[in-house]
């Protein structure tokens, strides 16, 4: 069996500013890559501002990212990074942030080359250093080497970049709307429940996939509208995403993901929900 996530993770409140230090280890200039809204609504990127502020870290916001963002964002994000001089990449917010800013991490290392080098097979792919700050429950973006992105149907691009480090505060879950936590919850679900019936399951990845499991059924009652979340709750949330994100890291996904493409990128139906059906 094979065991690997080089990924720093720490999950605590106020963990960003509480791991300041660590973040201005990864360079002197962060390109800092988010969606348009929720970030600025959740506090979280108040938040890597400050931490980064406190440490003297040039910065620059790029809000841009769209859901399932496409390969002409990841090129103009490129362009406003090398144009800064950027050194290392902050992602915040859902998938689709997280997944953009590995792509963008690629694209800033090997900045002359075009956007088909995202599909280029290499056999050592090389990044700047990505930090990745998730906002939502459900993708496990923060410890996984992947990234989704639309060219005329969605697919990973073909480096593989694990994050430097995971900051995973529930405290940006706790005003997002329920039917938002449903759809990313069902993703965490999917991501547990097709990693164990991947060919490559191990003994390491069903070990995050029970813990998951244990973690996401207290919870359950939340996603049915029976209770009110409490702070347990939302710590179990993203502790069954991180988990979920291990899962797949080591063995992957399968059917379901594979089928839910077409119906996100065809139906705007999201990911989550794509997945859930």
């Amino acid at each position: 069996m094979r065991f690997n996530l080089p990924v720093l993770v720490y999950q605590e409140k106020n963990c960003v500013h509480n791991h300041a230090d660590e973040i201005a280890q990864m360079g002197k200039n962060a390109l800092i890559v988010t969606g348009r809204n929720s970030s600025k609504k959740n506090g979280s990127l108040d938040d890597v501002i400050n931490a980064l502020k406190s440490k003297n870290i040039k910065y620059t916001v790029y809000d841009g990212v769209e859901e399932n963002p496409s390969v002409e964002t990841v090129m103009e994000a490129r362009e406003i990074g090398v144009k800064a001089g950027c050194d290392f990449i902050i992602g915040i917010g859902g998938g689709s942030p997280m997944d953009a800013a590995k792509a963008i991490g690629v694209m800033i290392y090997h900045k002359n080359e075009n956007k088909d080098f995202l599909y280029k097979s290499v056999s050592n792919s090389q990044s700047l250093p990505v930090i990745e700050v998730p906002t939502t429950c459900g993708t496990g973006s923060e410890v996984t080497t992947v990234a989704v992105l639309t060219v005329h149907n969605e697919k990973s691009m073909s480096h593989r970049i694990f994050p430097r480090m995971a900051l995973v505060d529930e405290k940006y879950i706790k005003n997002a709307p329920l039917k938002v936590i449903c759809d990313t919850a069902i993703d965490a679900l999917a991501h547990i429940v097709e990693s164990c019936i991947n060919n490559n399951a191990t003994e390491y990845s069903k070990m995050f996939a029970k813990e998951g499991l244990e973690a996401w059924s207290k919870f359950k009652d939340v996603l049915l509208g029976n209770r009110e979340a409490t702070d347990e709750d939302f710590h179990n949330m993203m502790y069954a995403s991180t988990l979920a994100g291990m899962c797949i890291a080591h063995a992957g996904t399968s059917l379901p993901h594979g089928l839910s493409y077409p119906i996100t990128y065809e139906l705007g139906i999201p990911h989550g929900k794509a997945v859930g059906y």
